[in-house]
């Protein structure tokens, strides 16, 4: 399909020609549609929501292929990990989940962490994602981590980041660090 897609507060994903014109309403969320992510070959779009599911639709059949459940709190983001059809998913419950893309089977819950985990990107040059995330900590600061997961031959490697800014007033510098498994 040529197109657009959308994800609407109302619950809804919605399909738009290219002239903008409504085509299609998918409808399986019960709460706002946080993300999507199309599959490269177009066939296939990921949700996200708050109603804490990740949803797997068929562009072909205009229907939910695969429902994953297992998050606490809202799926922020989602994307296919690079060189499979497996899915990753990011959520509000600190935690990111690979699923199987054929059935939806859980195969991995990385967390949870120490802050929400609210972006996820995939990075074909290193076979893996990035995962951001952070928590507002008042309103004079706030705490950043990032994440890469790589797929390597004997495992999943993982590398974090964390940077933390703090109001100057408050007499509190900046801090970083990393973290290696």
């Amino acid at each position: 399909r040529n197109g657009f897609v959308l994800g609407v507060s109302d619950a809804t994903i919605r399909y738009l020609d290219h002239d903008l014109e409504e085509r299609v309403v998918l409808r399986g969320h019960a709460k706002d549609v946080c993300c999507l992510c199309m599959k490269d070959d177009g066939s296939e779009v990921l949700s996200g929501s708050g109603d804490q599911l990740t949803g797997v639709w068929d562009l072909r059949q205009l229907q939910a292929r695969l429902v994953l459940r297992g998050h606490q709190n809202s799926v922020h983001d989602c994307c296919y990990w690079p060189g499979s059809d497996d899915i990753c998913s990011v959520s509000m419950d600190k935690t990111m989940k690979i699923w199987n893309g054929a059935d939806g089977s859980c195969l991995l819950t990385d967390g949870p962490g120490a802050t929400a985990k609210l972006c996820i990107a995939p990075c074909k040059e290193l076979q893996g994602v990035v995962v951001g995330g952070g928590e507002n900590k008042s309103l004079f600061g706030q705490d950043f981590r990032l994440q890469l997961l790589s797929s390597q031959e004997d495992g999943l490697l993982s590398w974090q980041s964390r940077a933390s800014r703090r109001n100057p007033e408050q007499g509190e510098e900046e801090k970083g660090g990393e973290e290696n498994e």
